[in-house]
């Protein structure tokens, strides 16, 4: 049996930053509330390629990405966005927030 989440309650609960920090470690700079990591998606990129974070929104500068909280992670680590869900719900011990369908088969 899965627990499905309600993707906007859970985008909702836990700001970008966050998420991000948990899955890259410590930004490398922080310029007032946007934080700063080596970009993960670009294999060989140079030195220095950016995943820019704010509150909301991440962005790949150079990059091909951009997306929330979700998407980050179904990228990451390559996975369905309802995986996506269900990996950050768990890392991050959200309850709570199922859909309001409940449970599914």
């Amino acid at each position: 049996m899965k627990i499905f989440f309600d993707a906007d309650k859970l985008k909702k609960s836990l700001p970008a930053t966050e998420v991000v920090k948990h899955y890259l470690g410590v930004p490398k700079n922080i310029i007032g509330k946007v934080f700063y990591w080596e970009t993960p998606f670009r294999e060989g990129a140079i030195s220095g390629a950016t995943l820019k974070v704010n509150k909301d929104f991440i962005i790949d500068m150079g990059g091909d990405f951009k997306g929330d909280i979700i998407t980050f992670v179904a990228k990451l680590k390559d996975v369905k966005i309802y995986e996506a869900i269900n990996i950050i719900a768990k890392d991050f011990n959200v309850q709570g927030l199922e859909d309001s369908v409940g449970e599914k088969e």
